[in-house]
Parts: structure tokens; C-alpha cells; sequence
């Protein structure tokens, strides 16, 4: 009866375990996709800034800001 008793109590844990890594497996699926969106968005903002730097060097550059 005693190993009975103790069979049961490890199923429990088990199925605790199983329980617990099937959550945490999702937390890290979203995760994964929440990082996923800010690289995204981090390009872009990247983006925006280079094409906003090019395009003051260009306008300074066509208004005469290098003559000599």
C-alpha cells in the first residue's frame, strides 16, 4: 500500500511538471513573437533615421551649404 501511495503521489508531480512546462512553453512562444514585432519596428525606426539624416545632408548640400 505504501508504494501505491507513492506511485500516486509521483503521477501527481508529474502531471504537475507536464502541466507547468505546457504554460511556460506558450509564455515563451509569445515571447518569442513580442520580440520578434519589436525587431521589426526597431528596423524601421532605424530606417527613418538614416533617410532623415540623408536627406538633411542633401538638402544642405543643395542649398549651398559646401561652397567654398
Amino acid at each position: 500500500m505504501d508504494i501505491e501511495a507513492r506511485v500516486n503521489d509521483v503521477e501527481k508531480r508529474v502531471s504537475k511538471i507536464e502541466t507547468t512546462l505546457a504554460v511556460e512553453s506558450e509564455r515563451y512562444d509569445q515571447i518569442v513573437s513580442r520580440l520578434s514585432n519589436i525587431d521589426g519596428h526597431l528596423s524601421w525606426i532605424f530606417k527613418l533615421l538614416v533617410g532623415g539624416i540623408l536627406g538633411a545632408l542633401l538638402t544642405f548640400i543643395l542649398r549651398g551649404g559646401l561652397v567654398l
